[in-house]
Parts: structure tokens; sequence; C-alpha cells
């Protein structure tokens, strides 16, 4: 079974040296790991190149200083990076492809088989994430056509071993060769979709018949009280709205 790894970078030196460290203890290991970085201003890139020891591709994009300015909505930027590595893992042609965000640590050793051996197309990981409600699991239950009727779940919530919401989020996500190489399936563009670019990834797959399941064995760990610390398009400031987000 062929499997790679898609890992999103922005100015990550701060979290790559234990996401690296989890990831090398992996068994199996990814055959393969995609790296898309954009605009940082670390090491983000070096560090890399000096410390990642497995198999990997670094695909490089710049997007002008004011890119979120410009986009339909505050995700766009995102949503391209996603499709881009989206489209690298259309061109490797795994069994697998696993999207893993750089502060998502994989802390069982086995979560490629315990995300793979469900044979689903899409299967999100189990982890937590801070929402204006308070912390709880970054998916979301409930009816698809009404967004203000969406449920939230506390990690001891989530039944075992699958629980089956209805959007899951692109932090730790593993798609099947057949939903990889589904052409009308895409991060890009997100569309009419009021959501995330990850969640409306998952609410076009309801709509072409995909169901969304979320693994419940696998541990792993967000570090979300760093990630809070650092601007993103989508940080909303006090009075609600979108800080002035520039790269």
């Amino acid at each position: 079974m062929n499997v790679c790894l898609l890992i999103p970078v922005y100015n990550s030196t701060k979290f790559l040296g234990k996401l690296f460290y989890h990831i090398h203890l992996l068994n199996p290991k990814p055959d393969m790991t995609f790296f898309l970085e954009n605009n940082s201003k670390d090491d983000t890139l070096g560090y890399i190149i000096r410390n990642y020891k497995l198999p990997y591709k670094i695909i490089r994009v710049f997007f002008r200083e004011d890119a979120v300015k410009v986009g339909t909505t505050v995700y766009d930027t995102i949503a391209h990076v996603r499709q881009l590595l989206l489209t690298a893992a259309r061109q490797y042609d795994p069994d697998y492809a696993i999207f893993l965000d750089d502060d998502v640590y994989p802390i069982d050793t086995d979560m490629i088989s315990k995300l793979t051996g469900h044979g689903e197309n899409i299967v999100g990981g189990t982890y937590t994430r801070i929402y204006p409600e308070g912390i709880f699991v970054a998916s979301k239950w409930g009816i698809l056509t009404d967004r203000h009727k969406y449920l939230l779940k506390k990690q001891n919530e989530v039944i075992k071993p699958v629980d089956m919401p209805a959007i899951t989020s692109g932090g730790c996500l593993c798609l099947s060769r057949k939903v990889i190489q589904d052409r009308n399936l895409d991060f890009y563009p997100i569309g009419d979709m009021v959501a995330s670019e990850d969640y409306g990834y998952c609410l076009k797959a309801r709509k072409l018949g995909y169901r969304i399941i979320l693994d419940n064995t696998a541990k792993l760990l967000h570090d979300y009280i760093r990630t809070t610390r650092d601007e993103k398009p989508w940080t909303k400031k006090k009075n609600k709205e979108y800080v002035d987000f520039r790269y």
C-alpha cells in the first residue's frame, strides 16, 4: 500500500521539530511527503531540508501581500494550498493521501494503519480546536442544510471507534485513491459554500454521495494554544471583523 502525507507549511519552524519527531516514528511510514510552503519569513524551508529524514518533495508558491483582500473569501489562499497538494497527490497516485497540518501531531505510531484500515474514502482524525463556544472536536454534526444547526462534541463524546459527522477538518484528513482522483471534488474554488475550505470540501463530498467518517482510535495532539497566537486570514477581532491579514 502506497501512502503519502500532504503538509501545508507557513512560518512553521516552531511546530516542525515535534511534528517530524512523531512522523519519523510512524510504522508504517509514509512513502512520500509533499510539503507546500508559501511566504514563510522564518526558517521553515531550511528546517525541512535539514531535518526531514523520509522521502519528500517541496512545492513553493508565493501569494501577493494582499491576496486575502482580493480573494472571494478569507479561505481562498488556504484553499489554493490544499488544492495544489491534492493535485500533487493526483499525480503521485497513491492508495491513500493524508492531509496533516503542521500543528497536528500523530501521537500513535500506527496512525496510517488506523486511518486507512477502515476502507473508507474520507476519514478524519479526531483532535480538538478552539471554537467561540469553547474547546471541541474539529468536526461538526447536524443538519447539512442549515449551518446554524450544526452540533459540536467534546472529545469524550465522539463515538468509538468511528463516528459520522456532517463535516470534518483538514488538519488530519485521509483520502482514498477514488476520492483523490475524483475531478468533481476539489478544495478550490470554494464556490458558494458558506464554510472554510476543508468544511466546504466535505459539504461538496456529501453532495456527491461520499460519507464522512471520523476515526477516534488514532491519538492526535493539536497544538492549538500556540496556533491561536498567530494571526491567520480568518482570525477575527473582538468586533467579529477579520483582521487585516497580509502576507
